[in-house]
Formats: C-alpha cells, sequence, structure tokens
C-alpha cells in the first residue's frame, strides 16, 4: 500500500536541576532534541538530493507562558531554541533551557521550560505500530557548561557540551507516551535533571514524500512493471483509476477503518490521562472546558 505520514505531537518538560555533588562552580545549561536511527533531519536542513523515505523532525516550539510562569532566581539567561545549522555538519534545532548560575553543592533549582515538538513518520497504514518500532526514536539530553568567572553578557557563546544522554522513546500509536524520569550525567558534573515527556499520535495523511521519477529512457515494459508497484501509487489512484481494481478499492478501505481506529483510540487516550490528571492542577493553570464544548 501507499506509505502514509503519521504526526507524532511531543511535549518535553524540564522540570528540576539537581546539583549532586560540586565539582565545578559555573553555568549551566539543559539541551534537547530528537534523532532517529544514528541521524537527526530537521524541516528546516532538509537533506538535499535524496528521494529516500525518513523521519522529519519538526524545529521546537517553547512554551512561553509556562516557562516564564515562575521566577528562577538563579537564572541569567531565559530559554530559548538554538537554530542550529546544516554547515559544515547538520547540527539539528535545540531545545534550550534556562542558564543557571550553580554555586553550592546539593543545591536545586527548579526550570520549569516547556517546548512542543513535532515528528513526521513515514509508516506503512497495514503495520503502524511496527513502522513507528523500526524508526528507533531517541530523546539526546546534553548538559553545557561555562566556568564562573566568565562575564554574563558572554554566557551564552562561552557554553561548551560537556556530556549527552541519548534515551530511547518507546511509543505506541494508540495509547501514547506519558512519562517522568531522571536524567543523570556524568561523574565530573555530578547533576540530575527531572524531567517529563508526552507525546501522542495526533495526525496521518498521505506522504509528503513523492515518488521517483521515471527515466526518460525507460522502455514501456519497464514503466508498467513500475506502474504496479503498490508502493509507489497513491491513494487516489488507487481508489478512481480507470482500470478495475476492485480488491484493491476493499483493502484502501480496510486500512482507512484501520487508521480511524488508531486515531480514535490516541484521542481516548489523551482524554483518559487529561481526567486522570485535571484533579491535581491548580486552580490557575486549569482551563475552560466549556470553551471547547
Amino acid at each position: 500500500m501507499p506509505v502514509v505520514q503519521a504526526t507524532i505531537s511531543f511535549l518535553v518538560e524540564m522540570r528540576e536541576f539537581h546539583n549532586v555533588d560540586l565539582y565545578h562552580r559555573g553555568y549551566y545549561q539543559i539541551r534537547t532534541y530528537f534523532k532517529t536511527n544514528g541521524s537527526a533531519l530537521t524541516g528546516a536542513n532538509p537533506v538535499a538530493g535524496k528521494q529516500v523515505a525518513t523521519v522529519l523532525v519538526e524545529p521546537p516550539l517553547l512554551w512561553e507562558r509556562t516557562s516564564t510562569r515562575r521566577v528562577v532566581p538563579e537564572s541569567v539567561r531565559g530559554s530559548y531554541i538554538d537554530p542550529g545549522s546544516n554547515t559544515p555538519n547538520l547540527v539539528p534545532e535545540k531545545a534550550c533551557s534556562k542558564t543557571l548560575l550553580i554555586m553550592y553543592r546539593e543545591e536545586s533549582t527548579k526550570l520549569c521550560d516547556v517546548f512542543e515538538q513535532r515528528v513526521l513518520f513515514p509508516v506503512d497504514p497495514c503495520n503502524l505500530e511496527e513502522s513507528l518500532i523500526k524508526h528507533e526514536l531517541f530523546l539526546c539530553v546534553e548538559l553545557w557548561f561555562a566556568e564562573e568567572g566568565v562575564d554574563e553578557s558572554n554566557v551564552l557563546q562561552s557554553l561548551e557540551k560537556v556530556h549527552e544522554r541519548q534515551l530511547r522513546v518507546h511509543f505506541s500509536p494508540t495509547r501514547g507516551l506519558h512519562h517522568h524520569f531522571d536524567v543523570f550525567f556524568d561523574y565530573f558534573h555530578l547533576c540530575a535533571l527531572e524531567m517529563a515527556i508526552h507525546g501522542a499520535l495526533t495526525n496521518i495523511t498521505p506522504s509528503v514524500i513523492s515518488p521517483p521519477k521515471q527515466s526518460p529512457r525507460a522502455t514501456p515494459i519497464q514503466h508498467s512493471v513500475s506502474q504496479l508497484n503498490l508502493t509507489q501509487q497513491s491513494w487516489h489512484s488507487i481508489l478512481f483509476s480507470m482500470r478495475n481494481h476492485t480488491s484493491r478499492v476493499q483493502l484502501a478501505f480496510a486500512v482507512h477503518r484501520h487508521l480511524c481506529h488508531a486515531l480514535l483510540a490516541a484521542r481516548e487516550s489523551m482524554l483518559l490521562f487529561w481526567r486522570e490528571v485535571l484533579p491535581y492542577l491548580s486552580a490557575n493553570t486549569k482551563p475552560r472546558m466549556g470553551e471547547y464544548g
């Protein structure tokens, strides 16, 4: 069947930073990004000249209202999005936390930084969950550091990456993902970060990846054989072709029902989680449900 594109929306929250043992006084910052199968491909930095079905990671979005709700005295710079680059090497867009000045042992600071990011997966519509597992999505968490004596106006330029953790993201399209966890960094910068990640299947659309173009030297036989390849056909060509493809139309409708059930299951999972956490939200953070029916 033609490949479809599944959109997974992730919410990454950096909750609290803990300095377990003070080896280096200075400025600390956390950066996160998603990558799959050993590489990161972003919407702003596509790889030119490749006609392969690959995962597309959109740039992160900072929830400014949530991230600035709490005043953090240790913060010398606010959270932001690192735009990344594609020269000389591909560097993805990264979600950057507040920059903290850590001076004492066993010091804890609330970050309260929230970022939203969408990842677009090409999937087999008949094997939705298996296709997502095959891509092996990772959440990369980096620790950046600058010495204490650096001028505050040049802190961001002085930061250097000192450690990185790669966390495998296990995601079910029907059940979603809601996980709270701690990330510990290496012995030389012994600190930890409380994090939370939420993910949900939010959309399924025809793949934006176009099929390979036919060679002008292809013979009629080669052209007809390539047209029979289902992976190169669109849903429109199957449903509205002049040829009689009854079995293919029936299969297309069956796959359509399967995808609708997956989207409905994802929605029910989100509503169930929402009902579970709603009683624990404070009055000033609870949304007014009446506005949305």
